[in-house]
Order: C-alpha cells, then sequence, then structure tokens
C-alpha cells in the first residue's frame, strides 16, 4: 500500500509558543496511546500532532508540567471550537481523542 498522507499541525503565533522541550516526545507519547484508541494512522498522527501543539503552548508551565492534562486539553477544545475544526478539515479527521 503506497497510500501516503501529511498531518498539518496546530497553528501556533508566536506569543503562544512556550517550550519546545519535550514536544517530540508528547508526540511519540500520544501517537503509542492514540493508536489503542483506534488503527487509522490519519486519525492517530492528528491527535498526537495536536498533543504535542498544546505541550508547546505550555499550558501547565514548562517542562514536563506543561503537557496538558484531560482538563486542559477538554478546556482548549471548548474555548478554541474554530481553530479546532479548521485543524480538523485540514487533516481530514472529523474529531480528536484525549489520551489521559
Amino acid at each position: 500500500n503506497n497510500d501516503s498522507f501529511s498531518v498539518q499541525s496546530l497553528a501556533l503565533t508566536n506569543e503562544e509558543i512556550c517550550d519546545l522541550t519535550g514536544a517530540g516526545d508528547t508526540y511519540a507519547a500520544a501517537f503509542v496511546t492514540s493508536s489503542q484508541q483506534t488503527k487509522d494512522l490519519r486519525q492517530i498522527a492528528s491527535n498526537a500532532s495536536f498533543y504535542a501543539s498544546l505541550k508547546i503552548i505550555g499550558l501547565g508551565g514548562s517542562g514536563i508540567e506543561s503537557i496538558p492534562t484531560k482538563a486542559q486539553y477538554q478546556t482548549f477544545l471548548e474555548n478554541n471550537k474554530e481553530r479546532v475544526n479548521k485543524f480538523l478539515h485540514k487533516n481530514h479527521i472529523t474529531s480528536l481523542n484525549p489520551f489521559i
């Protein structure tokens, strides 16, 4: 199967970028966790990309504290519906799944 695809990240402003440290680790952890919920690779990669973007924003601080909790994840979804919908549309998915 030669089907390939790319996943777009959540668009962040310069002001939102707080902490890049651990973003790749957060992506990898979210990818593995999401793969336990679905086998759809586009969905898995999009979930992981979104979660890593929230880590970069630093919702809970910096370092390990900036890995978003389920409550922070849900709050971001509720408070940023238009942005989230653009992200979903760009990645050809209909929803995101929290991992925690």
